[in-house]
């Protein structure tokens, strides 16, 4: 049984327990994309939270870090957190945006893109396209992308994988939001990915994947993906069915 009272703990390798607990002040911090944990229940108090560290590199996703859980039963209570906001591959500094989906630049920066493709910055501006959209909508699993920079682009959302064999109770907040360009007239980041396997979802949380907002002339980040896949059976049985609010928004561009 491991119970993380307070401070940061940080975890690098697949690591197995009979129960898993992080409680409020304390965080659980993943850095290694092979990283995982195991356990019957885990367990995110509230102000308790689990995170991955950034990923700053441009190459295979096993290069960068994810949450992995895998469990039989996930409880986030509510004001428990799951995040991975701006941990994906990095904004452009007067650059194209890193990942498969990186917003090119040219004076302005697009945004990144993932679940959607990145919004254009200024037209004007020329060569500075929003990136591309990738990955599976079923089973998503790459970090988001970065915002080209016209100054410094946005970051991209992290990755998130969740195994729950028998319900996943999700009564705070699961997210992995692409962060804003941070300078000049640069690209967002887009969302990052979630993906949860399990036999029942319940609770009145939220999950969110949405996409940085651009800075001065600079486009949007494309939005993220979530994935649910659940037990029919299972699911019908749940009282009261879950009200869990999901969001893959890109933000309004201000260039259309």
């Amino acid at each position: 049984t491991i119970t993380i009272e307070s401070g940061t703990c940080r975890l690098a390798d697949p690591t197995a327990a009979a129960s898993l607990t992080v409680n409020g002040g304390a965080t659980l911090l993943f850095t290694n994309w092979s990283a995982s944990i195991s356990a019957a229940t885990i367990t995110v108090r509230s102000n308790g939270v689990i995170t991955h560290a950034a990923s700053a590199t441009n190459g295979a996703m096993d290069n960068t870090n994810r949450i992995q859980l895998i469990c039989t039963n996930l409880v986030v209570d509510a004001n428990g957190l799951i995040e991975a906001d701006g941990k994906g591959f990095a904004g452009g500094v007067a650059a194209r945006g890193q990942g498969p989906g990186g917003g090119q630049t040219w004076v302005s920066g697009g945004g990144g893109g993932n679940g959607g493709n990145g919004g254009q910055g200024n037209p004007g501006h020329g060569y500075n396209y929003g990136g591309s959209s990738y990955g599976s909508p079923y089973a998503p699993a790459a970090p988001g992308s970065g915002g080209g920079g016209g100054g410094t682009g946005g970051v991209g959302g992290g990755a998130i994988r969740i195994v729950a064999y028998q319900r996943a109770a999700v009564n705070g907040t699961i997210r992995a939001n692409g962060t804003p360009g941070v300078a000049g007239n640069s690209g967002g980041g887009s969302g990052g990915s979630i993906n949860i396997t399990c036999g029942s979802l319940a609770g009145t949380g939220a999950m969110q994947a949405e996409g940085g907002n651009y800075s001065g002339e600079g486009g949007c980040g494309g939005g993220g993906r979530i994935a649910v896949a659940y037990n029919p059976a299972a699911q019908a049985a749940e009282s009261p069915q879950p009200s869990v609010r999901f969001s893959t928004t890109s933000r309004m561009n201000a260039y259309g």
